[in-house]
């Protein structure tokens, strides 16, 4: 009876074991996952900045190509010279 009793303890041990060993496989993947997702979201954010600033850029040309909203060329321009700064500021810090 208690021999019985100690097995059915032991067995329960080695299945929880079991378990934490699962667990901690799954938790390594997710953890890799995670790095990935992270890798891949910081590229698509540097990619949407360089796709902002293309836009900028193209919206810059137009104006100054049509001749037309000259101030507002020179305004968005000066905006992204300070832009620039900032960046140049948070890179150096």
């Amino acid at each position: 009876m208690a021999d019985e009793i100690i097995e059915s303890i032991k067995d329960k041990i080695n299945k929880l074991i079991e378990r934490i060993k699962e667990n901690k496989d799954e938790i390594e993947k997710l953890q890799i996952e995670i790095t990935e997702l992270s890798k891949i979201i910081s590229e698509q954010e540097e990619l949407i900045n360089k796709l902002k600033l293309k836009c900028k850029q193209l919206i810059i040309a137009e104006a100054i190509i049509s001749n037309h909203d000259l101030d507002d060329a020179k305004k968005l321009m000066s905006k992204m010279v300070r832009d620039i700064n900032k960046c140049i500021a948070l890179l150096n810090a």
